[in-house]
């Protein structure tokens, strides 16, 4: 890999990718960059009959695909085949935002997909996301049924877009956006800020379907319950504080705001039992 550049940077005459190999100017959107054993890759959005998440090695710094390794297809949704769009408004939903994540010796892909607007009914933008063999791919989605994060994470709804980087620790977080709940009508857009959480503190990363098995009407039955926690069973609840030791938890020895640290963690209420002070929790 060359050293990176210096001094003043240049335009691209064109575009650096446009669309797919077959339609290569039907757009392109939602790029991100992987540096992975020093050779450095780019993931995107395409758009049209089939919204699809591609891959590509950058030739170095030059900024241009190596074209020994063409664009690979990793992940792609049609019309009423996956959560992703059977929730959309229009039947149709997207998968975006491609976000690369390797982390305890796995290759994850993280996106975002369903109600992008903030028209936020039924089952609103979430997070899902694939393991996959290598960057390239192939990539085999877990996701299939429901999302991994979302639809609604302390008191946010609409979560996606999000994207990773390693503390000073070498522990991953997740960047993300999303609306204050409540705060997602017509009236009120503009309002989806950034919010970030250690990986530690968000769903487990599972390699299978943990809804693999179950009917359609089980699903549909469950998908307010599954994977969201709120009550206020602890004693401590409903006292204008938030004691869970989740996100936004209060916490001794100082808060940087967004989570307890483990040596400063005043957690007298169980995870998600503190429902009226916390807002609900997605397990």
């Amino acid at each position: 890999m060359p050293a990176p550049p210096r001094g003043r940077t240049r335009r691209r005459a064109a575009p650096l990718v446009c669309g797919t190999p077959d339609e290569p100017t039907s757009g392109a959107i939602d790029p991100t960059l992987r540096l992975v054993d020093n050779e450095l890759y780019i993931y995107y959005q395409t758009q049209g009959a089939v919204f699809s998440l591609w891959a590509a090695k950058l030739h170095g710094y030059a900024w241009s695909l190596t074209t020994s390794a063409p664009a690979v297809s990793m992940l792609n949704v049609t019309s009423g085949s996956s959560w992703e769009a059977k929730h959309h408004p229009d039947g149709i939903g997207c998968i975006e935002a491609p976000a690369l994540l390797q982390y305890n010796h796995k290759t994850y892909l993280f996106y975002s997909g369903g109600a992008w607007g903030n028209q936020l009914g039924d089952l609103p933008y979430s997070v899902g996301y694939a393991e996959c063999d290598t960057p390239l791919g192939p990539c085999h989605k877990v996701t299939k049924r429901l999302p991994w994060f979302g639809p609604q994470h302390h008191k946010a709804v609409g979560v996606g877009g999000q994207d990773f980087f390693f503390d000073g620790a070498g522990q991953p977080w997740m960047v993300y956006h999303a609306y204050n709940d409540n705060e997602h009508t017509a009236a009120d857009h503009g309002k989806r800020t950034m919010r970030l959480a250690p990986l530690s503190q968000l769903p487990p990363l599972t390699a299978t379907d943990p809804y693999d098995g179950y009917t359609k009407e089980e699903v549909r039955a469950a998908q307010d319950l599954v994977g969201v926690v709120c009550n206020d069973e602890c004693g401590d609840a409903n006292n204008g504080i938030c004691q869970d030791g989740g996100l936004g938890a209060n916490c001794t020895g100082g808060s940087d705001g967004f989570f307890c640290p483990p040596n400063g963690l005043r957690m007298f209420c169980a995870f998600g039992t503190d429902c009226s002070d916390c807002g609900r929790r997605v397990w």
